[in-house]
């Protein structure tokens, strides 16, 4: 799921002055290992995803075509199925945020 956040927000929810974003983006200064822990964090990713630049669906393909397959016929679904269906993936994802929040807090 792309973000649509502005360089303040990344920098608000990584803890850092939006600055420091922007030099990081021109390679001004590059970010020290805990700072791209974090913003893998942030963006939801893994640290090897983020450095690798790989894309989302690029992902997906790789841990699971058969997800690919599935969502490539998600277009031919009725307004009303295809809404279940991202109601039902959206629940999910919430959950599993829940589930790995609780457990950091243990």
């Amino acid at each position: 799921m792309q973000k649509q956040w502005k360089q303040k927000d990344l920098a608000e929810k990584m803890g850092v002055a939006p600055r420091n974003l922007v030099r990081w983006e021109h390679d001004q200064v590059k970010p020290r290992a805990k700072v791209i822990e974090k913003l893998a964090e942030v963006l939801e990713v893994t640290v090897e995803e983020l450095l690798s630049g790989a894309s989302l669906p690029h992902r997906i393909l790789e841990r699971d075509p058969e997800m690919v397959e599935i969502l490539e016929q998600f277009c031919e679904l009725e307004t009303d199925q295809r809404e279940a269906l991202k109601l039902v993936l959206r629940d999910l994802v919430t959950l599993k945020r829940l589930e790995t929040t609780m457990h950091r807090r243990r």
